[in-house]
């Protein structure tokens, strides 16, 4: 071989050699991009969260204030906002499933601080079912057996446990954010 040609091997080789890492360092600049992604999108569904349990919190304080001559229509009301709260929550369980299996891609905690979430969640919206049942079978009837104070305050209980598992994901999105970035 001439020197032409060796100089030409050598400039193809460097010239691979630069293509390969170049092609390396942009798939791990789109794998860190893409886990990115995905933690915001669990951020988003933790703050979905804790935003809607402020929203309505104070909602179901209020109700359970109302006058006596005034309970019946309270309970409408109540039975009417329980069935919105449902609503939102039946809405997330398919993002539940989706953020859960999200997590598997992350460790340092993550996917057990949103099976928590997950769990409280169910648990706040198995309760708010039994309770609208409660206040349905109590309109069917015509007697008001539910203690509206005692049950706006287990509700509150439970919507503090999930609101207390959110903050525990927020703070894994945000310890995995800081190592990936630092």
């Amino acid at each position: 071989m001439n020197s032409i040609a060796w100089i030409t091997l050598s400039a193809v080789i460097v010239a691979l050699g630069i293509g390969v890492t170049s092609i390396l360092r942009t798939e791990k600049i789109q794998r860190r991009e893409q886990r990115r992604r995905l933690l915001n999108e669990i951020t988003e569904w933790a703050i979905k969260v804790v935003s809607w349990r402020s929203d309505n919190r104070v909602i179901l304080k209020e109700m359970a204030t109302v006058e006596e001559g005034e309970v019946r229509q309270s309970l409408r009301l109540m039975h009417a906002h329980l069935a919105e709260i449902q609503a939102f929550f039946t809405a997330m369980t398919g993002l539940n499933t989706y953020i859960s299996k999200l997590s598997l891609e992350f460790q340092q905690g993550l996917p057990e601080a949103i099976q928590k979430l997950i769990s409280d969640l169910e648990a706040s919206t198995d309760f708010l079912d039994a309770w609208r049942g409660r206040l349905f079978a109590d309109l069917y009837s015509g007697k008001v057996d539910i203690d509206i104070i005692k049950e706006t305050a287990e509700a509150d209980k439970l919507a503090g446990q999930f609101e207390k598992s959110a903050g525990a994901v927020l703070e894994k999105v945000a310890d995995i954010k800081a190592k990936e970035i630092g």
